[in-house]
C-alpha cells in the first residue's frame, strides 16, 4: 500500500442490531498499514535448560494485534484504510452489505 493510500481514511457503519468484533491480524493490518501497530506484552513461559534439562522460566515478548469492535446501529470514527485489509472485515462487507457498510 503505498504512503498516499495508507493515510486514507474509512468509516464503517453497523445497520444491523448486533455488536461485531473485528481482529486486525498483524500479517495483514500492519502490512497495509506500513507500520506495526500491535502491542507488546511481555510473557513468562517455562522452558528446560539446555543442558542441565531443569526447568526455567523465561520471558518472551508477544505480540498482541489490535481488534475493533463496531456497536449496534453506529459509525465508526475515521479509521485507517487498512482495516479493509483484514480478512474478517472483508468477509463482513461482502457477505451482506445490509448489516456492515463502508462510508468512502
Amino acid at each position: 500500500m503505498s504512503r498516499q493510500a495508507a493515510n486514507k481514511k474509512v468509516v464503517l457503519i453497523e445497520m444491523a442490531n448486533k455488536l461485531q468484533v473485528f481482529n486486525l491480524p498483524h500479517e495483514h493490518y500492519c502490512r497495509a498499514l506500513g507500520a506495526c501497530s500491535c502491542k507488546q506484552n511481555e510473557a513468562k513461559v517455562m522452558d528446560r535448560a539446555p543442558r542441565t534439562g531443569k526447568p526455567v522460566i523465561k520471558t518472551i515478548m508477544m505480540r498482541v494485534p489490535k481488534v475493533l469492535t463496531v456497536y449496534p446501529r453506529t459509525r465508526t470514527q475515521p479509521l485507517p484504510a487498512a482495516v479493509l485489509e483484514c480478512p474478517e472485515v472483508k468477509s463482513a462487507l461482502n457477505t451482506n452489505p445490509r448489516e456492515l457498510r463502508k462510508l468512502k
